[in-house]
């Protein structure tokens, strides 16, 4: 049995924050076919609260060039899960 729920106003937000003007993230999520979980698996910029991409041993932000090693991020899933977007 899956488990859903509806986005809360405060989510829906930051969702649309994650996604807009970033066309090197939308290209990785639609690379990522069979993984229906690979935006909530990247690392979260920890300026701009967009997602980043893994690189070498951190993180590098596509839209503000900002470069995070790996211990100081976390993934977008508990990001959202903590309500760190609010």
């Amino acid at each position: 049995m899956t488990r859903s729920r509806e986005m809360t106003p405060q989510e829906e937000k930051y969702m649309y924050h994650l996604l807009k003007s970033d066309p090197l993230i939308g290209s990785y999520i639609r690379s990522q076919l069979g993984n229906q979980n690979a935006l909530l698996d990247l690392p979260v910029c920890p300026r701009c609260e967009k997602p980043s991409l893994y690189h070498q041993n951190g993180a590098i932000c596509p839209t503000c060039g900002t470069f995070a090693l790996k211990e100081k991020t976390h993934k977008v899933r508990q990001h959202i899960k903590q309500g760190y977007y609010r």
